[in-house]
């Protein structure tokens, strides 16, 4: 696999592929008001990303097609290079970028039923939850109770 970010210390480029849409995912992740991992703000994402006993604030943003920068936050620039690598990889995996989606999206193009979805929502990635033990709390907590209630217990 070629390295797909570029690292200057104080942000990382991700070069996202052709069939990511950045406004897509951040539509979808605006669906979550309650959430309190993450804020959304003027077309932003802020998040505070947990790499081994360090938590670092970032900004993750698209102000150009086909990459995304995040940038760090408050002071928190890692001094290692392995560590911003760490954080870069945490954020490709969030927005599943790894992910080739052509072949689903070729094979939706002859699909009635897919079609007019992957039109409206072309770009859009599964956006993942990192953190194993925060997916397996979630899909058990999200199923016994309402989701505005679970987001309170998850603040």
């Amino acid at each position: 696999m070629t390295k797909s970010w570029e690292d200057t210390k104080q942000e990382i480029t991700l070069l996202v592929p052709n069939e990511f849409s950045f406004s897509e995912n951040l539509k979808y992740l605006s669906n979550a008001p309650n959430e309190c991992l993450f804020c959304i703000k003027d077309q932003r994402i802020y998040k505070a990303i947990p790499i081994e006993q360090e938590t670092f604030i970032v900004e993750i943003s698209a102000d150009y097609e086909h990459q995304m920068t995040v940038r760090f936050l408050g002071g928190t620039i890692p001094s290692h290079k392995l560590v911003r690598d760490a954080v870069a990889r945490y954020v490709r995996d969030w927005f599943d970028l790894d992910t080739d989606l052509l072949p689903f999206y070729n094979l939706a193009k002859t699909d009635i039923l897919l079609q007019k979805a992957v039109r409206s929502f072309y770009g859009l990635r599964n956006v993942g939850i990192p953190d194993l033990f925060e997916a397996i709390c979630w899909g058990i907590i999200s199923q016994q109770i309402n989701l505005t209630f679970a987001y309170t217990l998850k603040r």
